[in-house]
């Protein structure tokens, strides 16, 4: 159990030596995969809101010691799930999202960010399953979608200007149809890159 201590205090050390330090004018890229999926509130159609990989890119400025400006884009292909009583219906599209918003940081290592997301379609809905009679429809046939973005992120490794991230994502519709299941989670792994210090 000592060794173990020592071994976490080592690395939390490792960590904090190279970690994000935030400062006006500093600019950082981060990309990677991002898993996700539609959170299952009214449905329990678990087999048709599977867990997907879609692809995410972040950019940061910060604009103080704490924090600042962050856009992203986000390409994925999202379910949404409608009920209407005990029947409901599955459609997908793929999205492109660009949420902007604010990352404020706690310390060199953990940060939290805040923004409002706007999600445009990116070719025609995919129907998945339908078991309504008439009039069933979803968000997946709207040409955007508007949201809040909230995410806690970990910055895990770092080693000069490069580093890795671990970023746990929800994604809160806000033109979600009644009775529809279109909020989502995910977790957003990428490698962040120093592209200009101050």
């Amino acid at each position: 159990m000592g060794s173990l201590s020592v071994l976490i205090a080592i690395l939390a050390m490792s960590f904090s030596a190279n970690a994000h330090q935030p400062s006006e004018g500093k600019v950082l890229a981060t990309l990677g995969p991002y898993l996700h999926q539609t959170q299952m509130i009214r449905s329990s159609d678990n087999a048709r809101s599977p867990l997907l990989v879609g692809l995410g890119l972040l950019g940061e400025g910060d604009l103080s010691d704490y924090g600042g400006l962050e856009v992203g884009l986000f390409y994925f292909l999202k379910s949404y799930q409608r009920t209407f009583g005990n029947t409901h219906i599955v459609e997908r599209v793929r999205r492109l999202s660009v949420p902007v918003g604010y990352r404020f940081w706690f310390n060199n290592i953990f940060s939290m960010g805040l923004g409002f997301t706007t999600a445009f379609s990116m070719g025609d809905f995919e129907p998945v399953f339908s078991d309504v009679t008439t009039g069933g429809v979803t968000s997946a046939e709207d040409v955007a979608e508007y949201g809040l973005d909230y995410s806690i992120q970990w910055q895990c490794w770092s080693e000069g200007d490069m580093a890795v991230v671990v970023d746990g994502r929800y994604s809160l519709s806000l033109s979600a149809k009644s009775n529809e299941d279109a909020h989502q989670y995910g977790v957003f792994v990428g490698f962040k890159y120093l592209i200009q210090d101050k």
